[in-house]
C-alpha cells in the first residue's frame, strides 16, 4: 500500500477526556513539524509523503495556518491542512476557507473527518440539493 500523506495527530485540541488524545497548540505544533517531523520525514525514505497539519474543525484552520504556512522553516515540510466537518452540518465555513486560501494559495485544504447526519439533517440536505 501506497501512502501519500498523514496528519500529526487526529484533534490537537483535544476531545473532552472521551479517549486518548494528545493535545497541540499552533505554535507546539509549528514546532514540532520545524524541528523533529519534517526533518525526519525529508532524511528519510519518506520524503515525497504530503505533510498535513491541523486536522481538526475548519472553523479555526485559520490561526493554526498562519503559525505554520507563515512561517517558511516549517511551511517547507507542509503540504497543506486537514479539516474536519464537525463543527457544524450546514455552515460550511466559506469564509475561513477563502481567508486562508486567499493568504496561502500554495496549500491544500483537505477533508479529513466527516460528521454523522441524523435523519432530519440528511433530509435537509437532500432538500437543498435538489432545489438547486
Amino acid at each position: 500500500m501506497q501512502i501519500w500523506g498523514l496528519t500529526l495527530v487526529n484533534e490537537p485540541h483535544g476531545n473532552g477526556g472521551f479517549w486518548e488524545s494528545m493535545h497541540f497548540t499552533p505554535r507546539s505544533q509549528n514546532a514540532f513539524i520545524k524541528h523533529h517531523l519534517g526533518p525526519a520525514l525529508k532524511d528519510s525514505g519518506h520524503r515525497d509523503i504530503k505533510l498535513l497539519n491541523y486536522d481538526q474543525n475548519r472553523d479555526d484552520l485559520e490561526p493554526w495556518t498562519d503559525v505554520m504556512f507563515g512561517n517558511p522553516k516549517t511551511a517547507a515540510f507542509v503540504h497543506g491542512a486537514a479539516v474536519h466537518w464537525n463543527s457544524s452540518t450546514f455552515k460550511v465555513y466559506k469564509d475561513v476557507f477563502d481567508i486562508v486560501h486567499r493568504k496561502f494559495p500554495a496549500f491544500s485544504i483537505v477533508h479529513s473527518e466527516a460528521t454523522k447526519t441524523t435523519r432530519s439533517t440528511r433530509r435537509c440536505i437532500a432538500t437543498r440539493a435538489t432545489s438547486s
